[in-house]
């Protein structure tokens, strides 16, 4: 239940990702920069499955059971608290030029 609860902020969560990150990048680094964006996507993109599988192993260990998939979610839960623990300390600049 809960993750499904979870899937209903991705969506938002990435359109408003790009939407950040293109308020902050200089002026004429937009392609470096979400180049940078992409490829960082995709070297990390094995972490959630990873760690969902993690807690699963983890959940078996602990309980002694063998059907530990509610375990899961807790590696997912990791992965989103490290995501809110570097965001954390990103300003938005307070200064924008206006392009007309």
């Amino acid at each position: 239940m809960a993750g499904l609860i979870m899937c209903m902020f991705v969506g938002p969560a990435q359109s408003a990702s790009r939407s950040f990150l293109a308020r902050l990048i200089p002026e004429g680094k937009s392609g470096e920069v979400f180049g940078l964006y992409a490829t960082t996507g995709r070297v990390v993109s094995f972490l959630s499955p990873a760690l969902f599988g993690i807690a699963i192993a983890v959940g078996a260990r602990v309980t002694g059971q063998e059907n530990t998939q509610y375990w899961g979610i807790l590696g997912i839960v990791v992965v989103l608290a490290i995501g809110l623990a570097v965001m954390i300390p990103v300003k938005e600049h307070t200064e924008h030029s206006r392009v007309l």
